[in-house]
């Protein structure tokens, strides 16, 4: 018998979201932000694979500085945690960390 090597997914994940966020001004250029949601994810995986929809929730906090009068940079972490059985084993529940950084362009 064989045992396979390594093998890449196709996967296309989508997902929608709601959540409520607050700012909380530090000085006049700084502002710490944080957010929270819940929503659904969908897996479309290619031809090996099911497609599976999970729920998620998501956490964010970040600090924002003006950087001019119209343009705020924006940096911080994401918190996500999703429950599905994309592999089609028993549910599994993941989670991911990561940075965050963006740019918004126009005033609050």
């Amino acid at each position: 018998s064989s045992i396979p090597g390594p093998t890449s997914e196709g996967v296309r994940i989508h997902g929608l979201t709601a959540g409520v966020g607050f700012l909380v001004p530090i000085t006049q250029e700084f502002t710490f932000e944080a957010g929270a949601g819940i929503g659904v994810m969908r897996w479309d995986g290619d031809s090996r694979f099911h497609d599976e929809t999970g729920s998620l929730i998501s956490g964010e906090t970040a600090l924002s500085v003006w950087l001019t009068e119209a343009i705020r940079l924006k940096a911080g972490l994401v918190l996500d945690g999703v429950r599905t059985d994309f592999h089609q084993s028993s549910s599994e529940t993941g989670s991911n960390l990561s940075f965050l950084i963006g740019i918004q362009i126009g005033g609050m």
